[in-house]
């Protein structure tokens, strides 16, 4: 198995719209580089313009989780892409089609053959599953200002980032949650299993959002209202928060857990998994924490591919890199 070329192919098909039904949606239309591949909307457009259910969450460091999306239906970054390939609002694909639709670029081929050698029908939704997974694996980097000065390699951070790190792992009690390194719900020592929490989160009118989250997949009560703790690491970039984007600025979102989540808002969240009981932080230390969040900024700069794989057709090979809305 050649790994680089895996992570290539699997580079080129992120960004190709022809993943879509209609040619024009690629995964990189809602997970934008430059947004920590995730969405300044509160909640990403389907096909026909209309918002879907949630936010699109960053993809750096979603190889880390052990399941994927808000409610876990996928368990794996390998797996998700053809949930988001066949959803009918998403991509709206079939997933049969998909080797018969890439199977009529030369270019293509010789990127599967390379990628997958000694395998007679090397293109296959499997194998775009795997170089999918390969690329998304290759987003881990840990380089951001606060893993450099972790790893000795720099002398100095500011003060605020230190206190807000001691802050977010200590009093404010994010760190019970969003556990380091990687800052997610990922839970050591052994990161075999992703944690799902309630902490009723309000929708845009200030009252208890109404989408029942993990519900959805197991029908445990326990689990209304439970999404996936997700990574903090390049939240700067990924405005507005939560999963259903409600939130615009860190800020409004440390301030929600100050509070008590919804509990402590007076919402009735009766299985709140979040502690409800105020934090009484300080607005200063509510700074300190934010600009901690704002230190795990990795400083790798993704972009997209150079050109996608051209087709005997013209206009398939005039689509545009990225897709489109």
């Amino acid at each position: 198995m050649d790994e680089p070329d895996r992570v290539a192919l699997g580079k080129v098909l992120f960004f190709d719209p022809l993943l879509s039904v209609n040619g024009k949606r690629a995964c990189a239309s809602c997970h934008n580089t430059d947004k920590a591949f995730a969405e300044n909307r509160p909640k990403s457009l389907d096909l026909e313009g209309k918002p879907v259910a949630r936010n699109a969450p960053s993809l750096i460091y979603a190889a880390l989780a052990t399941t994927q999306f808000w409610d876990g239906h996928a368990k794996d970054v390998e797996n998700q892409m053809a949930h988001v390939a066949s959803n009918p609002r998403e991509m709206g694909n079939t997933l049969e089609e998909l080797p018969a639709r890439f199977s009529k670029s030369d270019e293509y081929a010789a990127m599967f053959a390379k990628a997958f050698p000694n395998e007679k029908d090397a293109i296959s939704v499997i194998n775009m599953e795997k170089a999918m997974g390969a690329y998304l694996r290759s987003l881990v980097t840990f380089d951001s200002d606060f893993d450099r000065y972790m790893r000795g390699e720099t002398a100095t951070i500011d003060a605020s980032v230190q206190r807000g790190f001691n802050l977010f792992m200590g009093k404010a009690k994010c760190g019970t949650c969003h556990f380091a390194p990687i800052f997610n719900g990922t839970v050591p020592p052994q990161y075999l299993d992703t944690e799902f929490e309630v902490i009723g989160v309000p929708n845009e009118k200030n009252e208890l959002d109404s989408d029942v989250g993990k519900l959805s997949m197991n029908r445990l009560e326990k689990f209304r209202h439970s999404f996936k703790t997700v990574t903090v690491r390049n939240v700067a970039l990924t405005a507005p928060y939560m999963h259903n984007g409600v939130y615009k600025s860190l800020y409004e979102v440390v301030d929600f857990y100050n509070k008590g989540g919804g509990k402590g808002m007076g919402f009735d969240v009766p299985n709140q998994t979040l502690p409800f009981d105020k934090l009484n932080l300080k607005e200063s230390e509510m700074l300190d924490i934010v600009h901690f969040m704002e230190s795990l900024t990795d400083k790798t700069i993704h972009t997209p591919p150079a050109q996608l794989p051209k087709f005997s057709d013209p206009s398939v090979s005039k689509r545009k890199i990225g897709g489109e809305y």
